[in-house]
């Protein structure tokens, strides 16, 4: 691997942009190279990132500008969503959806000495893992996608997941995000969420777990086992986006009193039983309310290209102040690849929502190689020959060289 020369052009880009969050060069100098190092390093340690720099300095320096350096991460992160806002402002906001859910972000078992590491059981293997938790909120809308903030859930404190989620909710609004929509799973339908929601304004679209009671036929009962009375001619088939569902739509009352409107899906591909989803809208079709549910996933993507390509849980940092810091700046990395796809007009706006954060990682790492070749020929313009620049590049600087 080459060494970094220059910044590549998606982070080049917007480094003014935040030159004020900074009082000193050296904070903003280790900024710019730690946000360069999520997109375009593949390993994600501070030494490594640190050591791919030309002329770098010793490592020791980055950990003290996460963990110790006063600068302001709220400030850097009030910064890009005024980046995002200045793309995403004119688009209207039932167009947006606020989407709220929640990641384990797993450390092995000997970083025991970080702050607030738990014990979580990994719902997608059932096997408990070190780790923490992070609930976050991210906004997808036409142009695009971008996580927006995030708090941390510490099972041994008193704050639950529902009212992070709710925190969240209010950070968007008073950020004036563009939403009128907010998504969600079945483990964060709570009231205090929902009639935050619905004193809001807001909709609300909804998984429900499947042993949900509700006022069905007269007396409450099981929602699923309401459905299994259910006959044919209350059955219809629904296509979505090219997938098609069983479906029975009908207006209720959860056994909290609240009314909902009731999407009962059944994947025809599959022989899974009944998805119930919830809507507070009672007059939206069943076809409009699936949509709305079905963007959840992106939050899904997200986490997935924040930890392949980012280093979301890429950290081995004990102090808790330093860990938060580096979601923070993986969070602008990824909204600096997002914002890099809107920069020359709609059309390749639309084509670049098409690639892949991947490969958007990848485009960055071909700048930090033309900076390198241009580097290499200046040297030679110098007068130096291979063997002096080989030295200054690998050798001095003890750069590891691909294999």
């Amino acid at each position: 691997m080459v060494p970094i020369i220059d910044y590549p052009e998606v982070v080049a880009k917007y480094l003014p942009c935040f030159q004020k969050c900074f009082k000193r060069s050296e904070q903003f100098q280790h900024f710019a190279q730690y946000v360069t190092g999520l997109i375009v390093c593949i390993k994600h340690s501070i030494k490594h990132m640190n050591n791919r720099f030309l002329e770098h300095g010793d490592q020791s320096a980055k950990n003290r500008f996460l963990t110790e350096s006063p600068w302001s991460e709220l400030k850097v992160n009030h910064q890009r969503i005024r980046l995002i806002l200045d793309k995403i402002q004119k688009i209207n906001p039932r167009k947006c959806v606020l989407i709220i859910d929640d990641t384990l972000l797993e450390h092995d078992a000997d970083t025991k000495n970080m702050e607030q590491l738990s014990l979580f059981r990994d719902p997608n293997t059932g096997i408990y893992e070190h780790g923490h938790v992070i609930v976050t909120a991210h906004l997808h809308c036409p142009l695009g996608q971008f996580p927006i903030n995030f708090r941390l859930y510490y099972p041994k404190g008193r704050i639950s997941k529902i009212t992070l989620a709710k925190w969240l909710v209010k950070s968007a609004m008073r950020m004036k995000l563009p939403f009128q929509t907010v998504v969600f799973d079945a483990w964060y339908l709570a009231p205090e969420l929902t009639d935050f929601l619905d004193a809001h304004g807001k909709v609300w679209v909804s998984r429900g777990k499947s042993n949900r009671v509700a006022f069905l036929d007269g007396y409450k009962q099981p929602i699923v086992k309401w459905l299994t009375q259910q006959s044919t001619e209350t059955v219809s088939t629904l296509t979505v986006d090219d997938e098609s569902y069983q479906t029975i739509s009908k207006t209720i009352t959860l056994s909290n009193h609240k009314r909902v409107k009731l999407i009962a899906i059944k994947d025809l591909k599959e022989e899974a039983g009944w998805t119930l989803l919830f809507c507070n809208q009672l007059h939206w079709s069943p076809d409009g309310i699936i949509r709305i549910y079905k963007r959840r996933w992106k939050i899904e993507t997200f986490y997935r290209d924040a930890k392949q390509n980012l280093g979301l849980e890429d950290y081995m940092l004990r102090n808790m102040a330093g860990t938060k810091r580096h979601w923070y700046l993986v969070f602008l990395a990824y909204t600096l690849l997002e914002l890099s796809s809107l920069d020359s007009g709609l059309m390749k706006a639309l084509k670049a929502n098409a690639v892949s954060i991947g490969d958007r990682c990848r485009e960055a790492m071909q700048d930090v190689g033309r900076s390198f070749i241009l580097w290499v020929v200046r040297q030679t313009a110098l007068g130096k020959d291979l063997y002096e620049i080989f030295d200054l590049a690998y050798v001095q600087q003890n750069i590891q060289r691909a294999v």
